[in-house]
């Protein structure tokens, strides 16, 4: 089955829990049944965008790089997560990670102007 569609049967499956929700249970108030409601919705649009827009598609054969090798992508990951922690645990951890997530970024940077520079060479 193709990513699209994956995703659109998620946001149907979303739509038989808020359902089951609405009709079987005591929902208090309006923010559950629109919760589902909203998810259900984007959900099938996101799916049926990626299929009407092809981006579902399989990658051609052929050396790629990989993303999981990236050190730069490990290293954002982590200044991400602890982004969101400084929220918590204070301003100086906020800091801290938004340093580390501007030498990430660079990083990323950095591979995909050599991949781009190799596949320019190779061709």
């Amino acid at each position: 089955m193709s990513p699209p569609w994956v995703i659109a049967g998620w946001g149907a499956f979303m739509a038989i829990v808020g359902l089951v929700g609405v009709l079987f249970f005591d929902l208090k108030g309006p923010e559950t049944p629109a919760f589902f409601g909203g998810v259900t919705g984007v959900m099938v649009v996101l799916g049926l965008l990626l299929r009407l827009l092809r981006l579902g598609v399989s990658a051609p054969d052929g050396p790629r790089p990989s993303p999981d090798l990236s050190p730069a992508t490990a290293w954002l990951g982590v200044s991400l997560v602890l982004l969101a922690t400084g929220a918590e645990l204070g301003l100086w951890l906020v800091y801290i990670a938004g340093g580390m997530t501007t030498v990430g970024v660079g990083g990323l940077v950095r591979e995909l102007r050599a991949e781009r520079r190799a596949a320019e060479e190779e061709a």
